[in-house]
C-alpha cells in the first residue's frame, strides 16, 4: 500500500519543479491553465444561502480599517429608495447578521455618452482610503467597455473625488489609439483589513480588455499605494525575467498572466446560454492569508470558475469548475459579478464567502453571499480496509457532476442529496446542451481502497435520464480520471430508457485506490441528460446486491527483478455474494524467456472469506557464446568408428584398415571445412541466449471460474520491471 504514497510524492514533486522551470522560462502564462494540485476537494453551494436586504448588483467590496465591507453596486438602490446607475454602501457585521447602509449614489461619470452607463467593477480599502474603479458599459449590449476610471473616497465613502476630465484607462471614440479598449475591467487584488497582507508597498489590479466579459485573458497592473490616482504611476505585468517579475509603464507592452480559451457549451438546444461560453469575465482575487494563496474567481453564463496561485502573477492553476447549467432557478444558478470578500475567510483559510448576482430582480439581485469550500492536498496512502462502510458518507465528500439541473450535490452547507441514503430523490443534469459525456461522482481529502459503486437511476423522462452508451467506472489517480479495468455491473444496464426510474445497477471491479470515484457516459435522450437518486461507494467483500463473483487484487502492484530470478506476488480473491467455485489463474502480457505460476494452481473460496494464491514471476538469465569442438573428428559418430577401427585392426586386412582411417580423414576434413567462416576458424560456437530482456511490462493476471456462459472472470494487471 505504499505505492500511492510514493507515486503522490513524485507528484508533488514533479509539480514544484514544473512551476519553478515555468516561472523561470516562460514570460506569461500564455496557455490554458494546468489543473492545480494544491487542493483535493473544492465545492461552492448552490445558490447564495445568504442575502441582505437591499437593491442591485455586481457589488465588489473591500474591508475598511474601521472594521466595516463597503461595497458598491450597479443598477440599483442599494440599501435606500432611490435608483442609481452606481452608489455605495457600508455593511456591518458579518453572515448571517449583517447591516446595510447607503452612503453615495452618482458616483462615476459617463465619459462615452449614450447609450453607456457606469458600472462597478472593484474596490480596494488602503491606508484609511477607500479605492472604487468604474467602467462605462452598453446598456443596451453588454457588448462593449470603451472606458475605465478609478475615485477615491478618504472619509469612508460619503464623498468622493472628483472625476478626471478624461479615463484613466481607454480612449471612447478613438479606436485606433493603442490604448483603447486596454485594461478596461479592473478589479482590485483583495488584500485583507486596510490591505495590509500586502507583500510590498504597490496596490495590485486585475483587468481585461475590451469588455467585462466573454474574455479569454486576465492582465496585472500595480501602483504605489501612495499614488493610486496617478496614471502615470501604473505599470503593467510584461512576463517573468529570471525568477521575478516585470513591469512597463507602456501598456501595450502588458501580457496575461492567466489565459483560459475554454470554450464551454460548445452544442446548445436551449436558448438560456449562448453555445461557446467563454469563461473569463469581472470577477474577484483574493489573497488567502491561511493558506497564503491567491484565488481568482471568475464566470461564464453557466459556471463559475477557480483559479489559484503562489504568487500574484501566477503561475495560475485551474482547481474547479462549478456548473450551475443555464436555467438559473431559485436554488441552482451562479452567474455574474464575483468576488471573494477577504473578511469572511476562515480562521483555517479552507471556508471562504462567494458574491454573485442574477440579473435583473428580486432573489440574488442584492448582495448575496454563498459559502465556497476548499481543503488542501496533502499526500497519502488508503488505509481503509474490508469492511460495509459506504465511503460516499466518509467525512469532507463531495459530490461532483458535470452540471446539476436543481443543485442538490451542493445546497445549503454543501449538504448533499445523492449520499444521504434515501430513496425516491432524483437529481439530473439536464442543461439545454447536447454533450457527448457528464458524470457523477466524488473527491476525497484522502485516498480510499474501493472495488464496488452502486448506482441507483433518478426519474427517467421521456427525453433521457439514462446512459446510451459506455457507462463505466472510473477513479482519481494522481489528479488524473483513469478507467477501472475488469468491471462488471449487475444487472446488465439496458442504454436505453428501460434503465428505468430508482433502480441500482451494482459495478464490481478488482480493488483500486483513489481521492476520487465516478460513473461516466455518453447520456441518453432527445435532451441529452442522466439522473441519479443515489450513489453509494464500498470496499466489502459482498457487493450490494448482484450474482456471485468475486474481485481479484495483486500485492504489490509492481515488481522488480534481475534476469534469472524471480519475484512473486499474492492474490488475493474475495467473494461476493457467497460465490464459492474454484478458480484457477493464467497470465500474459509476460516479456520474452519469462513465466509465470501460482501455488496453488486454483482456489475455492468459501463464500464469504477471502482466498489467496502466490503467483510466481520467474525469468532468465543471459548467457554468452561458447565454443563448440574445433576436430569435428571428436564428435561422437566418427570416434565411435574411429574406436572400432584401432579395436578390430588386427583382424582386418592392411588394405581395408588403411582404407577406412582414410575414408575418416576426409570425413573430418570435409567437416572442418564445412565449419570454417569468412575469418578462417575451424571452430564452431554454440549461439548466446539474451536471456529475458530488460524493460517494464504490464502483467494481465486472469482468474476464471468455470466455462462457457456460466464462466466468471476478473483480471487484475501488474507492473513488471526487468532490471
Amino acid at each position: 500500500m505504499f505505492l500511492p504514497l510514493r507515486r503522490q510524492i513524485l507528484r508533488q514533486v514533479l509539480s514544484w519543479a514544473t512551476v519553478s522551470l515555468m516561472a523561470t522560462l516562460c514570460p506569461a502564462q500564455t496557455q490554458t491553465p494546468a489543473q492545480s494540485t494544491f487542493f483535493s476537494t473544492a465545492a461552492e453551494e448552490a445558490y447564495s444561502t445568504y442575502q441582505m436586504s437591499g437593491d442591485g448588483d455586481l457589488w465588489p467590496s473591500c474591508w475598511a480599517d474601521d472594521g466595516n465591507l463597503y461595497a458598491a453596486n450597479g443598477d440599483g438602490k442599494n440599501f435606500a429608495n432611490t435608483f442609481y446607475p452606481m452608489a455605495v454602501g457600508k455593511i456591518a457585521g458579518e453572515p448571517p447578521s449583517m447591516t446595510g447602509i447607503f452612503l453615495a449614489g452618482d458616483v462615476g461619470y459617463n465619459y462615452s455618452g449614450s447609450p453607456y452607463t457606469d458600472k462597478p467593477t472593484g474596490m480596494a480599502c488602503v491606508n484609511g482610503a477607500l479605492y472604487l474603479a468604474f467602467q462605462n458599459l452598453n446598456e443596451n449590449t453588454f457588448e462593449d467597455a470603451p472606458a475605465a476610471s478609478i475615485v477615491e473616497s478618504t472619509d469612508h465613502g460619503l464623498t468622493w473625488s472628483a472625476n478626471p476630465s478624461a479615463p484613466m484607462f481607454g480612449v471612447p471614440g478613438n479606436t485606433a489609439d493603442p490604448a483603447a479598449y486596454k485594461f478596461t475591467t479592473i478589479f482590485f487584488l483583495d488584500y485583507g483589513q486596510n490591505y495590509g497582507n500586502a507583500i510590498d508597498g504597490y496596490v495590485y489590479a486585475y483587468g481585461l480588455d475590451n469588455d467585462w466579459r466573454d474574455q479569454t485573458a486576465v492582465y496585472l497592473a500595480r501602483v504605489p499605494a501612495t499614488s493610486v490616482l496617478s496614471r502615470s504611476t501604473w505599470e503593467f505585468f510584461t512576463g517573468i525575467t529570471g525568477n521575478a517579475p516585470s513591469w512597463s509603464s507602456d501598456i501595450a507592452q502588458k501580457v496575461a498572466v492567466l489565459t483560459d480559451q475554454r470554450e464551454l457549451y460548445q452544442t446548445m438546444f436551449g436558448t438560456d446560454c449562448p453555445a461557446d461560453q467563454k469563461i473569463v469575465a469581472q470577477g474577484g482575487a483574493v489573497y488567502d492569508k491561511p493558506l497564503q494563496r491567491y484565488i481568482l474567481a471568475t464566470w461564464g453564463c453557466a459556471t463559475h470558475e477557480f483559479y489559484e496561485a503562489p504568487q500574484p502573477w501566477g503561475p495560475w492553476s485551474h482547481f474547479l469548475s462549478n456548473d450551475f447549467g443555464p436555467l438559473r432557478l431559485t436554488e441552482n444558478r451562479g452567474q455574474y459579478g464575483i468576488s471573494i470578500p477577504s473578511k469572511f475567510i476562515s480562521a483555517d483559510g479552507q471556508a471562504l464567502y462567494l458574491q454573485s448576482n442574477v440579473c435583473c430582480s428580486g432573489n440574488s439581485y442584492t448582495y448575496s453571499l454563498r459559502k465556497l469550500y476548499l481543503q488542501t492536498y496533502t499526500a497519502a496512502s488508503p488505509a481503509n480496509t474490508l469492511s460495509t462502510t459506504n465511503l460516499a458518507q466518509a467525512p469532507g465528500t463531495r459530490a461532483t457532476s458535470k452540471s446539476t439541473h436543481f443543485g442538490t450535490l451542493c445546497a445549503t452547507n454543501c449538504s448533499d442529496q445523492i449520499n444521504s441514503g434515501t430513496v425516491g430523490l432524483s437529481e439530473d443534469d439536464f442543461d439545454e446542451e447536447a454533450k457527448t459525456v457528464d458524470w457523477w461522482g466524488y473527491t476525497w481529502p484522502v485516498p480510499y481502497n474501493l472495488n464496488q459503486v452502486a448506482y441507483t437511476t433518478g426519474t427517467i423522462f421521456t427525453d433521457g435520464g439514462w446512459y446510451a452508451s459506455d457507462l463505466r467506472v472510473q477513479v482519481r489517480q494522481d489528479f488524473q480520471w483513469i478507467d477501472v479495468t475488469g468491471a462488471t455491473v449487475s444487472p446488465a444496464y439496458p442504454y436505453s430508457s428501460q434503465a428505468g426510474s430508482q433502480t441500482t445497477y451494482a459495478f464490481t471491479f478488482p480493488a483500486t485506490w483513489g481521492d476520487g470515484v465516478r460513473i461516466t457516459g455518453t447520456p441518453g435522450g432527445a435532451s441529452y441528460f442522466t439522473s441519479i437518486g443515489q450513489l453509494a461507494v464500498y470496499y466489502a467483500n459482498a457487493a450490494p446486491g448482484g450474482n456471485p463473483g468475486f474481485s481479484l487484487a495483486a500485492a504489490p502492484f509492481a515488481l522488480s527483478v534481475a534476469p534469472g530470478s524471480s519475484g512473486t506476488a499474492t492474490l488475493n480473491i474475495a467473494p461476493q455474494n457467497g460465490f464459492n467455485r474454484q478458480v484457477s489463474f493464467a497470465c500474459s502480457g509476460l516479456p520474452s524467456q519469462a513465466s509465470c505460476s501460482f501455488s496453488p494452481a486454483t482456489v475455492t473460496p468459501d463464500g464469504t472469506a477471502a482466498a489467496t494464491t502466490i503467483m510466481t514471476i520467474s525469468t532468465t538469465a543471459a548467457t554468452s557464446a561458447r565454443s563448440g569442438n574445433p576436430w569435428p573428428l571428436l564428435g561422437s559418430g566418427s570416434m565411435l568408428a574411429f574406436c572400432l577401427l584401432l579395436a578390430c585392426g588386427r583382424k582386418l586386412p592392411p588394405c581395408v584398415l588403411r582404407r577406412g582411417l582414410m575414408l575418416l580423414l576426409l570425413a573430418a576434413g570435409s567437416a572442418m571445412a564445412s565449419s570454417c567462416g569468412a575469418g578462417g576458424s575451424a571452430s564452431t560456437r554454440s549461439p548466446a541466449n539474451p536471456g529475458t530482456p530488460a524493460g517494464n511490462s504490464t502483467v494481465t493476471i486472469t482468474a476464471t471460474a468455470g466455462s462457457g456462459a456460466t464462466a466468471v472472470s476478473e483480471t487484475a494487471t501488474l507492473s513488471l520491471t526487468i532490471q
